[in-house]
Formats: structure tokens, sequence, C-alpha cells
């Protein structure tokens, strides 16, 4: 039997295929921007194929569980091509959208355009009601204003609305009356409540991330049925799971019900992979570098910790949903080069995505991307192209590079390529050094786990100049999130606004509340199949010294078997956020009081372990994996020069590759340059050292 695990990016499709026997089949397919589905259609196929030629329904009919992930959920927001969506509001407060945090996002700039948001002002109604702080009702629901309300976006052919109120946190009674009234006078129109997308304070946060999860929704919901039902026309009986921006997976139903969490749900599998790999090969601290055809992601994982953030950006929309801690560049292969208006170089963020793609596809691209100038430098083999699927025209590379950007700064074809090549490996290693001190962390304490078709291209180049010396570049790095999707769990949470001291907190009312998660969350997984002794939970809450406007997340001890809250739990959820308020602002003060304003519960059921096969020792000769010597550029050694390139899959446990080399696989190149040595671990991965040699 098998599982598929795909990744639909921006530019690819990526697909694994896991065996029973630990062994991996991989696969990219161009992903079909205008039908998203039947590119991860494509990609199973071309897995079909890679199983001695198996037919779709063939392998389908052997597979137990297919995992998505995808890009959808943020590339709508990016694109702007969401549902029409309506807002219904606390009257006197449809401009949240619009003063956001009140402070600009650059101060001094007095023509800075206003943000940008995705329910304009005519379909924004307030009406009439008010919860207090505290849940009171301090105004009644004008129920004749809601009704009014409904009727304009019936007019105006709304997808869905939008329900976003003062403190529903606290008090959820009027927007699930707004609901009730909306089902009784326009059954077709779908709705979204804040008091159930985001049940926490801070207007801003709770408002915009309820507009996002109604944007998205029905986009991400017809791709997810179309999918599935293009899985089921073609024979498949097992389970379809949905990977989330949590780095969890969820069933197709709950997924649908709330495609929020599909926000950064491709990106946030990386460093699930990462992290997975780093424990086993025996790095501490790893960055994870995923450098596709459109972006490179990137993600800090101190002591193998996926990090978190409640406060992310899709595009221009600021998200306060849970996901994982990725910053984003546009800089991939795909990413287009130009000349600004001063005559500066320039790369990114604009992509050429597959559709017409780089010049050198031959599919009607004219502008010259990071891809063009890696054929031009002879890092990418244009005749081994995904395994020589796709042949690449260098001839049409250069004709671009030399038009756009060559001839224009009089400069040769190839110190233009270097440039694009140079300025993208720059704007990486920036963006890792950013990621990494933004945090309180020295990158060269860090290995770097390199993923992405265009990653290991350059992640050496990445890595010389942040000074990182370990490198590990895994044999499936081309579908580096493909793979990271099939190692997700099952994961969920709940949460609950408190507002208390933490030395008054009511430990019966507290144990109480966790337990009614616990219930709640127990439900869900059992409609996923989880089973219980998989299954362990997570007590969390968001504490602050009082006084404080922002919150950090603090754990407590795993519950007993009653989930009973003693008073040893607060004192170590007290100590907790201590140290995490020490580690994220470099300071803490116990004699102050402490606060709490949200609780949660986590739960996380583990679904199986991946294994990867190991290999036995071959020695350090790598000579029976030459393929052939070919020019390739390298800047340290004065231009090109014939350079050995090594046959991805005929390379053993214990090779030794010294640089300059380079190693064709099928879904990407590496590129090794002077002074790096790589070894093939037992794994089959290649582990790289800067500056020394291997022992």
């Amino acid at each position: 039997m098998f599982e598929i695990a795909i990744d639909t990016g921006g530019t690819f499709t990526d697909g694994a295929l896991l065996r029973d026997d630990g062994t991996i089949g991989i696969a990219k397919a161009e992903t079909r921007l205008t039908n998203l589905s039947k590119g991860a259609m494509d990609c199973i196929q071309l897995l079909a194929a890679s199983e001695n030629g198996l037919a779709v329904e063939e392998l389908l009919a052997k597979t137990r569980t297919i995992t998505l992930g995808s890009t959808i959920a943020t590339n709508t927001i990016v694109e702007l091509n969401g549902a029409k969506t309506v807002m219904i509001t606390t009257k006197n407060f449809k401009d949240i959208l619009e003063m956001r945090r009140v402070m600009k996002e650059n101060l001094f700039n007095l023509r800075l355009p206003k943000p940008l948001v995705l329910v304009p002002r005519y379909l924004r109604f307030g009406v009439e009601e008010r919860v207090g702080a505290t849940g009171e009702i301090i105004t009644p629901l004008n129920e004749s204003e809601v009704h009014e309300a409904i009727a304009k976006a019936k007019y105006h052919d709304a997808e869905i609305v939008a329900v976003c109120f003062l403190h529903s946190y606290i008090n959820p009674q009027h927007e699930r009356r707004v609901a009730e009234i909306i089902r009784a006078d326009y059954p077709e129109l779908e709705f979204v409540l804040s008091s159930s997308v985001l049940p926490r304070p801070m207007e801003f946060e709770r408002f915009n991330t309820t507009v996002i999860a109604a944007y998205i929704k029905p986009r991400c919901s017809d791709f997810i049925k179309d999918f599935e039902q293009r899985l089921k026309a073609a024979g498949f009986k097992g389970v379809l799971l949905i990977m989330t921006g949590s780095a969890g997976v969820t069933t197709v139903d709950l997924a649908i019900e709330k495609p929020i969490s599909m926000v950064s749900s491709g990106p946030s599998a990386g460093p699930l992979f990462a992290s997975s790999v780093g424990k086993r090969v025996g790095f501490e601290n790893i960055i994870a570098l995923d450098m596709g055809g459109t972006s490179t992601d990137i993600s800090v994982i101190p002591g193998g910790r996926i990090l978190t953030t409640t406060d992310s950006m899709a595009g221009d929309q600021r998200n306060a949903i849970e996901v994982v801690d990725v910053r984003s560049i546009g800089a991939g292969g795909g990413s287009i080069a130009w000349l600004d208006a001063r005559g500066i170089l320039n790369v990114g963020p604009h992509s050429a995505g597959a559709d017409p793609g780089p010049v050198c596809y031959g599919k009607g691209g004219t502008r010259p991307t990071l891809t063009d100038a890696a054929v031009v430098l002879g890092y990418i083999p244009a005749d081994y192209f995904l395994g020589g699927e796709i042949k690449l025209d260098s001839n049409l590379a250069e004709k671009a590079i030399k038009e756009q950007i060559a001839d224009p700064l009089s400069i040769s074809v190839v110190d233009a390529a270097y440039g694009i090549s140079s300025i993208t490996t720059q704007e990486s290693a920036d963006a890792i050094l950013a990621a990494c001190t933004s945090k309180g962390y020295d990158p060269r304490r860090f290995a770097i786990c390199c993923g992405g078709g265009a990653g290991p291209v350059h992640v050496l180049a990445i890595a010389d100049k942040l000074g990182i010396k370990d490198v590990y570049i895994p044999k499936v790095a081309g579908v580096f999130c493909a793979y990271g999707i099939a190692c997700a769990d099952f994961k969920h949470e709940v949460n609950k606004f408190i507002s208390c001291l933490t030395t008054e907190v009511d430990l019966n009312e507290l144990s109480n509340i966790y337990r009614g998660m616990k219930g709640g969350l127990t439900a869900l997984l059992e409609r996923e199949g989880a089973t219980k002794e998989a299954t362990k939970f997570i007590r969390c809450a968001d504490v602050r010294y009082y006084g404080q406007i922002y919150e950090l997340e603090a754990t407590m001890p795993e519950a007993n078997e009653e989930e009973a809250v003693s008073e040893h739990d607060l004192e170590v959820l007290t100590e907790n956020f201590h140290k995490k308020h020490h580690e994220t602002y470099g300071h803490a003060d116990k004699t102050l009081l402490t606060e709490i304003r949200s609780i949660r519960l986590r739960a996380i059921s583990e679904r199986h372990k991946i294994e990867m096969t190991e290999q036995p020792y071959s020695g350090k000769d790598p000579s029976n994996a030459l393929r052939r010597r070919r020019p390739v550029c390298f800047k340290e050694l004065e231009g090109f020069v014939e350079t050995p390139c090594y046959d991805g899959d005929k390379l053993r446990h214990g090779n030794v590759i010294t640089g300059p080399a380079v190693v064709e696989e099928k879904t990407t190149t590496l590129i090794i340059p002077p002074k790096a040595e790589v070894s093939v671990d037992r794994y089959g991965n290649y582990a790289a050292r800067l500056g020394g040699k291997i022992e």
C-alpha cells in the first residue's frame, strides 16, 4: 500500500509517494494555475508512471491516504480573486479594516496609499448593537437593521458575509442571532462569525482575520471538493487529508468548514520536514530554507522547536490565526530580473510562474529569470531539467539576458547572469539573517536544511555569506514540502478568552473550561480517526505582565486524568512566561504581576512515523557516479571551468565530493563551490561542509 503527499505551489506541483518498505517515489508537474486540482492529478499520474507504468486507477486503488497541501488560500489573497464579501459589524466600526492599528507602515511617507482591504467600504454595513468588554449587553441587536443589511448583500450579489461585532469573543449572542437571520432571509448566502474564527480580543486582528476567512472560503472549498471528486472518479477509496498552516492535517469536511486553516498550508510543511530531519541526523538548531519557483521560505527552528506566530502576513493582509512562523521573500527560480528607472538590477518579487515560465522553457516567456541565469552559468543542465522531461533552450535565455540586462548595463551576458544569481543569493542570506536576529539567534550556530528545486543551486553560496558551516540537502529536496506534508500529524486547538491575574484564578472554573475543551477536541479527533493512545493534549495560556498590551504564550505541565488545574500548574505557567519573556525581549521581572488573557488547549495525534531507508557504506570514491564534465561558472575560479557532474541516483553512502562539482538530481541540481565538500550520508542525503574537511 502507498501514501501520497501533494503540494501545489505557484510554479510546480510536487508529489511524494511513500511505500511500505520506507522507500520514496517523487514527481514534479507544472502547476495549472487555472485548475489546481487538475495539476494535482497530473502529479499523481507521474507518480503512477514511476511505479513501473501503473495507471492512475491502479495506483489509487493501492493508496490508503492522500494528503494535500496548497498555497491556494494565500494566493487567493495575494491575487485578490476571492469571494465578493459583505461585512456586518457594530455601527460606527466599519472603518477598522482601514484604520488597522492606527500607526502607518511608514510614518514619514505622506503619500502612503491607504491599506488595501478585501471588503470595499460600500459592502460594509454597521448595525446597532453593543456588547460590553465583560460580556454584558449594553445595546440590544437591532434586527431590522440586520434584515436591511442582508437585503443589501442580496442586491450586491454577495457570496459570503463576515459578521464582526465588538467583544463577541466573550459573548457571541448577537453574532449567532445574525447567523439565524441570514439562514432565514437568504439561505444560499454563506457566512463566517468572528466569534468562531478567532475568539480573542484586539478588534482589527479579529475583524481582518474573519474577513480573510470569508474571502477565501468559497474558492478553497471549491478546490478541495473538485480534487476530491476527481479522486473518486479515478477510483480512490482511501482517506483524503488537508494540510493546515499550523503544520497539522485535518479532514476534508473540517477544512471546508474552516478554510482559514489552509493559509500557509504548503510552506508550513518545510519546517516540519527540516525539524524531523534535524533530530534524526543530530542538528540541534536548524534553518529551513525552501527556494522554489516563486518564493523562498525561511523558518528558524531552535532546538528542534517549530516556532509559530499569530501575527503573520498573507499578502498585504494581517492574519491572526496561528501558523508556522515562515518568512517569505519573492526570490525563486521564476523570479524576473529587471532594471529599475535608475538602471539598477533587481530580481523579483514578480515571477514568470509555470506559464509561460522562464524564457528558456520556450513557452513564450520573454522576461529573463533566475532560472535563465542559472542555465547561462551552467548551474542547471539544459538537457536534464526535471530528469530530461523539460528541455531548456540556453540560446533563448542568453538572448533575453543580453537584450534586457547585459546590453543596457554595458556588461557581458555572463556577468549579467552572475549578477542575477548573486542578488538572489544575497537577498536570501539577508532574509535568513533578519529571521534569526529578530529572534535573538546567531545564524552561525545553525545548520541549514535546504529544499525546493532552486534551493540546492544556491544554498552553499548563501551559507558561505552567513558563515554557516553545515548544510544538509535531503535527496527529496526538490519535493521538500510534499515530503513534509507526509510527516504531518493531526493537530487542532481551541481557545477561550478569560482575563484575570494569575494570583486570582478560580482553579475549579479553569479546570472545567479545560475539560470542556478536551471533550470538543476529542470529538474532532474521533471524526478524523485518530486514536487515544497516539494523542497528547498541551495546555497553554496567553500571559502578559499587568498593564502590557501584547501577550506571550506559555505552557502548563501535562494534565492529570481529571484535567484539574493546580496551584503548581499556575506556578509553572508563570515561570515559563518569565522565561519566554526573557528569551523574546531580553529581560523579565518576576516581581511584577502577571495576567492571563486567554487559555487554549492543543491536541496533537501522531499518524505514523516516517522512516528513512539506510544504505550500506560504499566508500568515499564517487567516481562510479561521474556522469560527465561540462563548463560551469565559478567566480572564485574567474569564470567557466570544466566541472565534474555526478548522477545523484548513482551516488552512495560514504561518497565524498570536493568542489567545484555538480550533483544532477531529477528534481534539482546541487552546486558545490570550491572549498566545499559534500558527503552522502547513510540515508542517501547530502551533508555539506564549508571551509573544512568532512571527517
